[in-house]
């Protein structure tokens, strides 16, 4: 019998949402002020802040200091 729910991914490959966290973070990127972004992290800095200045330094590298030095200054670590 099968346990219920989805199996976790294989070892190296992405986990269900993986193809949505690129956009969705760049998104929040894009659209939010630095310091709003870093409020979101607030929920999971240790997955979200990675993800989020992944995007930022996608957008631009203005954008990515920006957001990093809000994010120190809100207190997560980077």
């Amino acid at each position: 019998m099968r346990p219920a729910g989805p199996s976790p991914p294989e070892p190296g490959r992405p986990g269900p949402g993986a193809r949505r966290r690129g956009p969705c973070s760049t998104a929040c990127v894009r659209t939010r002020t630095p310091e709003d972004t870093a409020r979101a992290a607030a929920p999971d800095p240790h997955r979200l802040v990675p993800l989020l200045l992944t995007a930022a330094r996608g957008v631009s590298d203005g954008r990515h200091r920006d957001l990093l030095h809000a994010l120190r200054v809100a207190g997560f670590a980077a």
